[in-house]
């Protein structure tokens, strides 16, 4: 496994950008995933992701040490703590990082059960519904274009591994796609309407 001494080399510079810039990122179609769960579950699902970066102390942990030996070597890069740093948002404790191209979906059908998330731009808002969602059984989620991006730091971090159970699509124009729907469709309303607990 390359040892990495300097945040100036490419591919830590190219994971520093995906962190800190949403243009970045949707110039790419590339993510940042935090932490060791995450990691396992898009392996899992996905396959290898294009680079992982690991600080050292996190190399004693004996899941992760699991996880990477999955993985090959030469995408795997050990930083000290001083590079590290320079993921600002992220801390030490946190321990590894991926960058993974974001996972794309080819809407062919809808399922039985969906979710419409219509202008919901807070990020960790959307990252909370995430994981509601998945534990709820809900298979695809459709977002509006005034939506916060799903696959940003703060939704990802907030979902905690959600976003593999779910099929995504983003950027929706949902009033027509609602009309088309061949199902029930319940709307949840800031004011208004009926107790959840008393519909039918």
């Amino acid at each position: 496994m390359p040892r990495i001494t300097s945040a100036d080399n490419p591919r830590v510079k190219h994971a520093i950008r995906l962190v800190a810039s949403s243009r970045e990122r949707a110039k790419t179609g590339r993510c940042v995933l935090e932490g060791e769960h995450s990691l396992r579950v898009f392996r899992e699902r996905h396959g290898a992701p294009e680079t992982v970066i690991v600080v050292e102390s996190a190399m004693e942990k004996p899941a992760l040490r699991t996880v990477l030996a999955r993985i090959p070597e030469r995408d795997i890069l050990i930083v000290p703590e001083s590079v590290w740093a320079d993921f600002a948002q992220i801390p030490v404790a946190i321990g590894v990082v991926a960058v993974v191209r974001a996972p794309t979906t080819t809407f062919r059908r809808a399922a039985g059960f969906c979710l419409l998330l219509e202008d919901v731009q807070d990020p960790g808002n959307v990252g909370s519904i995430l994981r509601s969602a998945a534990a709820a059984g809900v298979a695809q989620v459709f977002l509006s274009v005034g939506s916060a991006f799903a696959w940003s730091p703060k939704v990802l971090r907030s979902a905690q591994g959600a976003h593999f159970h779910l099929e995504i699509f983003e950027s929706v124009d949902l009033p027509p796609w609602a009309g088309a729907y061949d199902g029930v469709l319940i709307a949840a309303v800031a004011r208004g309407g009926e107790s959840v607990f008393a519909a039918d």
